[in-house]
């Protein structure tokens, strides 16, 4: 089930665990889990939440950039260290 699935479910189930008792949050809440894939911690703090959290954009570092001279450099490290890799 993908993420914008999970939150679907979340929009649709949320307001019913929040108005409901004990007896019926612990089936919506099983529901939940066995549908979403959820751990059941993590699904009760979703679904008490007071609004569903929206995604945001994930902000990726920009990509490293080793000039001539530093790549000459790790490769003299590299051979100093009889070429060990991790």
């Amino acid at each position: 089930m993908g993420f914008q699935t999970r939150r679907e479910l979340l929009a649709q189930v949320a307001p019913r665990y929040r108005g409901a008792n004990r007896k019926q949050k612990t089936v919506i809440l099983n529901e939940f889990v066995a549908s979403a894939g959820y751990k059941r911690k993590y699904a009760i703090r979703l679904l008490s939440l007071p609004q569903i959290p929206t995604a945001r954009a994930i902000k990726r570092p920009r990509a490293r950039f080793y000039g001539e001279a530093v790549q000459k450099a790790l490769k003299i490290a590299w051979c100093a260290s009889n070429y060990i890799t991790l």
